[in-house]
């Protein structure tokens, strides 16, 4: 398979992550920086950019009667970063071997850009703590909780991260046409999220695209809640000219954004469909479109705040959803899809509103829905009491021929479509893989723009077209392996004792003895043929197989649909998944390397957002297919 995504130069407000041993000097530095001691708190004024004048918390040293940028209640210190080494932060340098907080009188024309700076620093803090319930600072994990905050030599930009052992945000300095980025309360906002998701979710700049997306938006949305009130306009008012709608992003109206700062190719995107579309486009300009599509996830937010829901309980929800990706592997949580955020939403709103949680969740789910974010927890459309059903996939087989005839080529760039013309070794027809987990729920870290194409392209787009899902579950366990009509079956391909290549089958029919399979690209060029039959047996390592011609196919794995109640996601709702059933009940149930998300999609079978007795009830019902149960419940999507 091929990864399609280019990397690109990050936008504007970015989060960077520097990872290195922290020199016990520097931590022990903390608690004796000039501000520290002998200090008592002093409130100055200072001149906002915009007029008028507000105060900030400082330190005034008793003896010397220094006035230093330290706030030592809630550990923040405005530094001078310019000098020392850089570390991957371009213009954001840092002096580490000298963390001394800058003094009022040291900072001349600058006092009162630095003075607004430290001042929204100081309410950002409080509505982390006091409204995002946030106690713990400690993003970089080496015990340093302080917020070292800084300038830096470059305009329009401002970026977070750890080092050392210590947390940093800077702001770069005033340009032609932005003032200090820390004037704007959003933006830092915006980057003191950023260290949240990296000390949650260890979210970072190497991540797939939707989970980057998702970064960028969780630090809009949380940016702008911690305003007074949000116009939904990223850094709005770094720009000297704000009368004319300048931010960096308009979470209101993504397609209107107006950044005069932006260079080549951008367009914001409201729609998840649009911008999926115009994915590929993007990467051949070789544009990394994160950002576009952060505005996706971003504006659901906003409708979600103008469709009723406060201030003050939307940032406690969308901060609180974090905690539903906690329990995923790490290699999960950066492979989180907009998808997963939905649900962690809905998740977040019902624990968070209780019993009363209706009237939001209506709100919530509308606003996904206009994006066109959709839930993997859809009621089916193709049952569990269709999949086993001969005649049922013999007249799904009669459809897919016509859309995909034999001796066609898999070539047009459509999916869904096929043409008359043989390319060698085409990629561009393709599927996305979709959220895909191991037997068990163990994560697969694979997501929505990594890519299926050629043979299992083509398999897998059948199975789609046959389960109307884009979840599934792989298995490699071969001696537990019973070829079943719907599986698309991952084979390698041996001639003369050569292991040549591997080649993926999707299975029309079997029994006890044969099977029979559509394919693609047996030829190198594309070709599609159906009715393919083969008698299979298990070879001395207990591994399926079957002959044609010259030529051995042997399994390598299978991917099948999740069922709704297999809680083992092994493909089949049996016995075996009332043992995990009871152990998420009782909370018994390891979460280490486990897909936690998707687990519950299958176990919370009435989808009332709980995994309780009810859900046990119903799944020893579909073990036993009482009353043709299965008939009224399909696959997780």
């Amino acid at each position: 398979m091929k990864q399609r995504v280019k990397r690109s130069a990050a936008a504007l407000m970015a989060v960077c992550t520097f990872a290195a041993a922290c020199p016990a000097a520097l931590i022990a530095q903390a608690a004796t920086y000039p501000g520290d001691q002998n200090v008592y708190y002093y409130s100055t004024s200072y001149q906002r950019h915009n007029g008028g004048s507000a105060n900030v918390v400082v330190s005034r040293q008793n003896n010397s009667g220094n006035i230093w940028m330290v706030d030592k209640n809630r550990n923040i210190r405005v530094i001078n970063s310019h000098g020392g080494s850089y570390h991957g932060m371009g213009p954001f340098v840092v002096d580490y071997s000298d963390k001394t907080p800058i003094r009022k009188q040291d900072c001349g024309s600058k006092w009162n850009a630095r003075a607004e700076m430290m001042d929204n620093v100081e309410k950002v803090w409080d509505y982390f703590r006091y409204t995002l319930n946030v106690t713990d600072f400690n993003f970089s994990g080496s015990g340093d909780s302080a917020i070292y905050v800084s300038e830096y030599n470059k305009d329009a930009d401002a970026r977070s991260e750890t080092m050392y052992g210590m947390n940093f945000i800077g702001f770069g300095e005033e340009g032609s046409l932005t003032y200090n980025m820390g004037v704007d309360r959003g933006a830092v906002g915006h980057e003191f999220a950023h260290l949240l998701t990296m000390k949650k979710m260890g979210w970072n700049t190497s991540m797939n695209m939707q989970t980057y997306a998702l970064m960028e938006a969780y630090s809009d949305i949380l940016g702008e809640l911690s305003e007074d009130n949000p116009d939904w306009k990223v850094a709005a008012n770094v720009f000297k000219n704000s009368n004319q709608g300048y931010s960096l992003r308009d979470l209101a109206n993504p397609g209107a954004t107006n950044n005069p700062l932006q260079d080549g190719y951008y367009y914001y995107y409201d729609n998840y469909t649009s911008f999926m579309s115009n994915l590929i486009y993007m990467q051949d300009q070789g544009t990394y479109p994160a950002y576009y599509g952060s505005t996706v996830v971003s504006h659901a937010a906003y409708l979600m705040y103008t469709g009723g829901i406060s201030k003050y309980d939307l940032a406690r929800i969308w901060c609180n959803s974090l905690d539903y990706y906690s329990s995923y592997p790490s290699d999960a949580k950066l492979n989180a899809s907009f998808m997963d955020c939905r649900d962690a939403v809905i998740y977040a709103a019902q624990d968070y509103f209780g019993s009363n949680s209706d009237w939001a969740l209506n709100i919530i789910k509308n606003a996904f829905d206009a994006v066109d974010i959709t839930p993997h927890t859809t009621m089916p459309e193709f049952t569990q009491g269709q999949a086993p059903l001969t005649h049922d996939m013999a007249s799904f087989v009669t459809q897919e021929k016509i859309k995909f005839p034999t001796g066609k080529y898999w070539t047009t760039g459509n999916p869904d479509t096929c043409g008359n013309t043989p390319v060698y070794d085409d990629h561009s027809t393709f599927v996305p893989m979709g959220p895909t987990v191991y037997y068990g729920f163990g994560s697969i870290g694979w997501q929505d723009e990594e890519e299926y194409f050629q043979c299992a392209g083509f398999a897998k787009k059948v199975q789609m077209d046959r389960y109307h899902t884009n979840m599934f579950t792989q298995d490699d366990r071969a001696s537990s392996y019973t070829p079943k009509a719907g599986d698309h079956l991952r084979l390698e391909v041996i001639y003369k004792g050569h292991l040549l290549s591997e080649h993926s089958v999707f299975v029309t029919a079997a029994n006890s003895s044969t099977l029979t399979y559509a394919e693609c690209n047996y030829d190198g060029n594309n070709r599609i043929r159906w009715d393919q039959s083969a008698s299979w047996y298990r070879d001395e390592n207990s591994k399926v197989c079957f002959s044609q011609g010259s030529y051995t196919y042997r399994f390598v794995w299978v991917e099948r649909a999740i069922p709704v109640g297999d809680t083992n996601a092994d493909g089949a709702v049996t016995s075996a998944d009332r043992t995990m059933m009871n152990a998420l009940i009782n909370n018994s149930a390891s979460t280490h390397y486990v897909n936690t998300i998707m687990r519950r999609y299958a176990a919370d079978i009435n989808r009332d957002g709980w995994i309780n007795n009810d859900d046990l009830v119903l799944l020893n019902k579909l073990i036993s297919n009482t009353s043709g149960i299965r008939s009224y419940y399909g696959f997780i999507k």
